[in-house]
């Protein structure tokens, strides 16, 4: 098999020796049962390259040194030192010389966020490594010379010269691809008509097919086939491979699920769905061994001259097999830039291979829905569905419960609206106070199910709640609904509750405020939270049992698609969480239904010339490490960013001392290895900037960490108190600055502005801020608060005007 070559000027004459050797090795027959892994050999080369890569980039060179590791000290090449994925958005990584810059493969992203790049003085290596790989993992069993009808559901090169996706393709459809191969993805999308044309032809040609893409490509592939109420039945022996992450572009979808409709609109089994593990910033792939070694447990495999470590993102060292670890790949096809990349991903060591458990979202500077999907979770399991039986109820136990809630409906309505609005009253002041029963469980169980520590629980209730009272309470229902004896203003039949995150003040209100409209409720309780919604049901049992017949408890997976449909088929479904998920459960709910829907949000705090030195700031400094201690930065309500106008240093400088002196009192809690990854990459790439020579502080606390910017432009907010302190020269660069934000903000915490205090909330009303208030005070929201500039209770109720006598 003739590998290409490329043209080109090559790479750096001092590294063509060390090219060379990898390229012979790389050309060697790659017959599936030959190719194993020669240790010795990539010992050898692994050690030549981290040498020369140490003495040639001198990014990388300065990363290694801080560390202690040097090509004198460095002996095994689990030793050599991995840098961040994020730092290929901010630092040239390359092992030559500018002028010998031949193509920069970026990562994907928008024209708003800086994006990651790859700089190759050579293309050699990179399709060197990509052939035989795609050809043992995904084509074993072809013999040398043998094509296959390939089908990819990506651009050609041409159309996008810097996605490293499409070059693969365009690198393989020459070698591999048989007549009729080609691809089915042109300008902003590809044209259902056509592709199944494709497909159809394929299929009745009897030879086999492979279909390469995207994962969410496939998604619209699929959501193609079963609009027009159609199946393909590709040939036997046809395969799909697809690499990406775990949801669909179009709708949020697991892997099973995806692979299930696969199945059954192409007629290709799971068994023959490879899928790959790659990203741009490295040169090799991994695959699914489920076509090379078939009957074997799924996991990745890539090629002999790359390696993956599964490693403690703590300590750095590698974790026992079956653990969840962070993905460190240790690539020689990396030879221009650095061969060891610690991923924002989680994977778990299995066998000679390694599974991905999934992508890391602390890399979006989003607050809350952050939070909600990743703040413990590995990903590694899913709480077990609990009905009233503590048995995990299937989907048609969901519908058997809104049944049940459905009957309890026209006695609900029967009652008073004050007299249940009174009784939610004595619910809520039962979480107030620290000695009731109720308080006490949740106090008792909540550190350990959501990760907090007990201390910030009963900090973060008091302040919470030290306003949500019963008056509180009828105010908010006068206010927004009317006299509450008005018979016109009711909720649904029944409202379904989806939660999220873990903070229990937010799941509180999510439950009073159907109860208080008189509708009955069905609430999933959120993965990292089972605690709050049953501890709520309990306080209401025990105040008015007539009432908690009216609600039902349920936990399930978020991932299980019959359940959550299920429990879409109530009248009202409010939900909170990601983007995807709200839009794929706004998708699933259709009028005359209801759906409200709580997604990403961030806070942030601002400090104007008057804050940001002397007393001033300091007391603004202890109200915003209150801001980041409290949830551990876990809700929407925790700032992420504070953007200073003016100097930033001092006021960095004295919010970490701050942020380590509430350590004390505040201790922050347990980190999954999720979380764990995305601070210690988030901290990583920061300190290769500050080490880099730019204007980067980096203070690293026992327990926090915060990095005073030399710009404004937005980073990952890995949370658990993580804070970025950015400079910001005026009004208008703040507006500049906030203008990613905007979609998403959520709280702002303001100090410092003096008289020109009304004209900045007005102008931060105008970008989108939904709540201002001082430092200190972010937590505590009162609880009429429109969130999302919603009211709380009128997105929920349905309204009735007589006209008549």
């Amino acid at each position: 098999m003739r590998l290409p070559d490329g043209p080109g000027p090559g790479p750096d004459p001092e590294r063509a020796a060390l090219d060379a050797r990898l390229l012979a090795w790389m050309r060697e027959p790659a017959a599936p049962e030959r190719w194993a892994a020669d240790n010795a050999r990539f010992e050898t080369l692994a050690l030549d390259l981290f040498a020369f890569q140490f003495a040639h980039c001198a990014p990388y060179r300065r990363w290694c040194e801080e560390r202690g590791r040097t090509p004198g000290t460095v002996s095994h090449w689990r030793q050599i030192p991995a840098v961040p994925t994020g730092a290929f958005k901010e630092v040239e990584l390359r092992s030559f010389s500018k002028d010998r810059l031949r193509h920069v493969f970026r990562t994907s992203g928008t024209s708003a966020a800086r994006r990651g790049e790859l700089l190759l003085d050579t293309l050699n290596l990179y399709e060197a490594s990509l052939v035989p790989t795609f050809r043992v993992h995904v084509l074993p069993d072809l013999v040398d010379g043998e094509r296959i009808r390939l089908r990819v559901l990506t651009p050609p090169p041409a159309e996008a010269p810097d996605s490293s996706l499409s070059h693969m393709f365009g690198t393989l459809l020459p070698i591999f691809g048989a007549t009729g191969s080609g691809f089915d993805v042109h300008g902003h999308g590809f044209d259902p008509a056509a592709l199944l044309g494709a497909l159809r032809a394929a299929a009745q040609s009897g030879e086999p097919v492979a279909l390469c893409g995207t994962s969410f490509a496939f998604v619209h592939l699929v959501d193609a086939l079963a609009e027009r109420r159609e199946t393909v039945a590709l040939p036997a022996g046809s395969r799909i491979m697809e690499t990406g992450g775990f949801k669909g572009r179009s709708r949020e979808v697991s892997r099973d699920e995806l692979y299930e409709e696969i199945a059954s609109r192409l007629g290709v089994p799971p068994t023959r769905i490879v899928n790959q593990y790659g990203m741009t910033e490295l040169g090799s792939q991994f695959y699914d061994t489920v076509l090379r070694h078939p009957g074997t447990t799924r996991r990745k495999l890539g090629p002999p001259w790359a390696r993956v470590r599964i490693v403690d993102p703590v300590s750095g060292e590698d974790v026992p097999e079956g653990e969840p670890g962070m993905i460190v790949v240790i690539d020689l096809a990396n030879s221009g830039s650095v061969l060891a990349v610690a991923t924002a991903d989680l994977g778990r060591r299995v066998g000679d291979g390694f599974e991905v458990l999934g992508r890391v979202r602390g890399a979006e500077t989003r607050g809350c829905s952050i939070a909600a999907d990743t703040m413990l979770g590995d990903r590694v399991s899913s709480a077990a569905g609990v009905g009233p039986t503590g048995e995990a109820p299937p989907a048609q136990q969901i519908t058997a419960a809104l049944r049940r809630l459905r009957a309890t409906a026209e006695r609900l309505r029967q009652r008073h609206p004050r007299e249940v609005i009174d009784v939610l009253g004595v619910v809520l002041e039962s979480f107030r106070s620290r000695e009731t029963p109720a308080r006490l469980r949740l106090e008792a169980e909540l550190p350990e199910a959501a990760g907090f520590s007990p201390e910030v629980v009963r900090a973060g209730l008091d302040l919470a709640l030290e306003s949500w009272d019963a008056g509180a309470l009828r105010r908010l229902v006068e206010a927004e609904l009317g006299l509450p004896g008005a018979s016109l203003v009711g909720g649904h039949d029944v409202t379904a509750v989806v939660l999220g995150g873990a903070l229990p003040t937010p799941t509180l209100l999510s439950l009073i405020a159907p109860l208080a409209l008189r509708s009955p409720v069905l609430a999933k309780t959120a993965q990292h939270d089972p605690v709050t919604a049953r501890a709520f049901a309990r306080a209401l049992h025990a105040a008015d049992p007539d009432l908690a017949a009216a609600l039902e408890v349920v936990s399930f997976p978020g991932d299980d698609a019959a359940r959550m449909r299920a429990l879409t088929a109530a009248d009202c479904v409010v939900a909170t969480g990601s983007d995807e998920t709200i839009a794929t459960l706004a998708s699933a709910v259709l009028p005359p239904r209801r759906f409200v829907g709580y997604g990403h949000r961030v806070s942030i705090a601002v400090l104007g010339p008057e804050a940001i030195r002397g007393p001033a700031l300091a007391a603004a400094a202890r109200g915003l490490a209150l801001d980041v201690a409290l949830w551990d930065q876990l809700g929407c309500l925790s700032p992420v960013s504070i953007f200073v106008l003016g100097d930033a240093r001092e006021a960095a400088e004295t919010i970490a001392a701050e942020l380590e002196a509430i350590a004390e009192r505040l201790p922050r809690g347990r980190m999954s290895r999720g979380a764990q990854t995305a601070f210690a990459n988030a901290q990583a790439e920061a300190q290769m900037r500050a080490d880099s020579g730019r204007s980067v502080i980096v203070r690293c606390g026992a327990s926090s960490v915060v990095v005073c910017e030399a710009d404004a432009e937005p980073r990952p907010a890995p949370l658990h108190r993580f804070l970025r302190v950015h400079p910001i020269a005026g009004d208008a660069a703040l507006r500049e600055a906030l203008r990613p934000l905007a979609p998403y903000l959520a709280g702002v915490a303001l100090a410092g502005f003096g008289a020109d205090g009304p004209a900045a909330c007005a102008a931060l009303a105008a970008m989108g801020a939904s709540r201002i208030c001082a430092p200190g005070r972010l937590q505590a929201p009162p609880l009429d608060w429109h969130h999302d500039g919603q009211s709380v209770l009128r997105p929920l109720a349905r309204f009735t005007d007589v006209e008549i006598g």
